[in-house]
């Protein structure tokens, strides 16, 4: 009786059952790899503004240590107090221009 039941043919219904569930499945999975790719990208740029804060906090340190010595001259002090190198500033963002997400992951078929 159990090797009957173990060679049975599968009813059509669990079939497609079946199938279904791998089809979502496979959605998932691609969905999953779009959203990997966007936190991706988003701690690249996060990286990125991390180091552009350390960079102008420091830039802006070394500014304050020229003030408090006035022998400086002029000209040393127009390098330091140079603005940082900025992002074009958007008016909805401000200075920093982070897109509401990446473009749909359609070539992330992995």
């Amino acid at each position: 009786v159990r090797q009957r039941y173990e060679r049975r043919e599968s009813r059509q219904e669990d079939l497609t059952t079946i199938a279904d569930l791998k089809q979502i499945i496979a959605e998932q999975e691609k969905d999953l790899a779009c959203i990997n790719e966007e936190k991706r990208y988003f701690q690249m740029r996060l990286m990125s503004l991390e180091k552009h804060l350390e960079e102008a906090s420091a830039e802006e340190e070394e500014f304050e240590d020229a003030r408090a010595q006035p022998t400086r001259s002029l000209e040393n002090l127009a390098h330091i107090s140079g603005s940082p190198e900025c992002p074009p500033v958007n008016p909805q963002n401000g200075p920093i221009c982070i897109p509401p997400t990446i473009p749909e992951c359609d070539d992330c078929d992995e």
